[in-house]
């Protein structure tokens, strides 16, 4: 079990955490574990950070609120990426409201030398489809990582024309 990935996602569990404020705390305390240590006292001179998280904080039991999340996803062999991981996109990293955990299954090189988003209606019409397999085989050959929410309509069109046939 990733021990990093189980103290972050047991800080986004803490009512009134989101990624901003997760990744406010580590900077002061150093580490996702090391938050859980920190006394209510020090919590409360963060910026941001109130009694309802401090207190928040300490009535949390990191094992026990995300033991089970982090089992899930070893299962499904799905790689929790923490915002100071390696393996972090590194663009991500230089956006200030990127998400503090990622999700990742499989191989794919997260840091590629190009990339490209593709973003669009839900119900997409035949032209929208055609037009995004268009796009992204006009693409193919400068090899980017096709990046989209994976919503259904265009976003899944664009991940499937990027697919080896």
């Amino acid at each position: 079990m990733d021990e990093a990935a189980l103290y972050h996602l047991a800080l986004l569990k803490v009512p009134a955490v989101g990624h901003s404020t997760l990744k406010t705390l580590i900077s002061y305390c150093g580490s996702a574990e090391a938050v859980f240590r920190t006394p209510v006292g020090k919590l409360l001179r963060i910026p941001g950070v109130g009694e309802t998280i401090a207190r928040g904080i300490h009535q949390t039991d990191p094992q026990r609120v995300a033991s089970e999340e982090v089992a899930k996803a070893e299962k499904a062999q799905v790689r929790i990426l923490t915002h100071t991981s390696a393996d972090y996109p590194s663009r991500l990293k230089q956006i200030a409201d990127a998400p503090a955990l990622l999700y990742a299954k499989g191989t794919a090189e997260l840091s590629p030398p190009r990339s490209v988003g593709i973003v669009g209606t839900r119900k997409a019409t035949d032209y929208g489809r055609q037009v995004t397999q268009r796009i992204v085989q006009e693409l193919a050959a400068y090899q980017p990582l096709v990046v989209s929410g994976l919503a259904y309509g265009i976003d899944i069109e664009a991940h499937r024309a990027a697919l080896p046939v």
